[in-house]
């Protein structure tokens, strides 16, 4: 199964190796020397904004999480210490049975492509919703720790004080859980339509007859998980 990734370091080291493998590509005796000075040049400016870039963002995301996470403290306190209670049951319940590692890439590649980048809160998620907001569009980008805070709480109003308060809930989750515990508890309550909670209950009653890892069973799960049809499939 597919190993999920534990610290932001390690992400960092993953793009920093590919785009070194793709700056020292130029090396090859082939390439004339200019083209392969411009190329390992171009290179390592790439790699070193990539670099920037994401630092960056894990500086904001910080800043975010312990901003939303004080605010917690103070407004929230006890609805907190409800929701990871309520939490810590879940994980007990899923650690037994979770073995659908193969589909996690899919449902963060659907749902929250920074996962492991943030803590909870999405800077960029949160800018692109005020502006949208402010032009009067809408659009969803809401953390996998939003969506599980949703879930568990059963409040979907659409308001600016239930989403603030989501974002508090949100982002308390990564002072007592790890993103691996997180993504556990998150498929194990997500909702796939009506009848069908958890990603092992979708899996046997969306597509029974389909191979284990096909590419067609994650592709209809993620779109039964981001929009939840009303009747189950036969």
């Amino acid at each position: 199964g597919w190993k999920m990734a534990q610290e932001l370091p390690q992400q960092f080291t993953t793009y920093a190796s590919r785009d070194q493998k793709t700056a020292e590509s130029f090396s090859d005796s082939s390439t004339p020397l200019p083209e392969k000075a411009q190329g390992l040049q171009l290179g390592r400016v790439s790699l070193r904004v990539k670099r920037l870039r994401q630092v960056c963002f894990w500086l904001i995301s910080e800043i975010t999480a312990s901003f939303f996470q004080f605010c917690a403290r103070i407004f929230i306190r006890a609805k907190t210490r409800q929701l990871h209670d309520e939490l810590s049951l879940y994980l007990d319940a899923a650690a037994g049975e979770f073995q659908n590692h193969w589909i996690v890439p899919s449902i963060l590649a659907g749902e929250d492509h920074r996962f492991f980048f943030h803590k909870g809160a999405d800077p960029i998620a949160i800018i692109r919703a005020v502006v949208l907001t402010a032009i009067g569009r809408t659009q969803g980008g809401s953390t996998i720790e939003q969506q599980l805070v949703r879930t568990v709480t059963g409040d979907y109003r659409r308001s600016l004080i239930r989403k603030y308060k989501e974002l508090m809930l949100a982002s308390t989750l990564a002072l007592r859980f790890s993103k691996t515990d997180v993504i556990k508890i998150y498929c194990y309550v997500a909702y796939f339509g009506y009848g069908v909670v958890g990603i092992q209950a979708a899996e046997k009653i969306l597509l029974a007859n389909c191979r284990e890892n096909d590419d067609r069973l994650a592709a209809v799960l993620i779109s039964h998980l981001k929009y939840p049809s009303s009747k189950v499939a036969s």
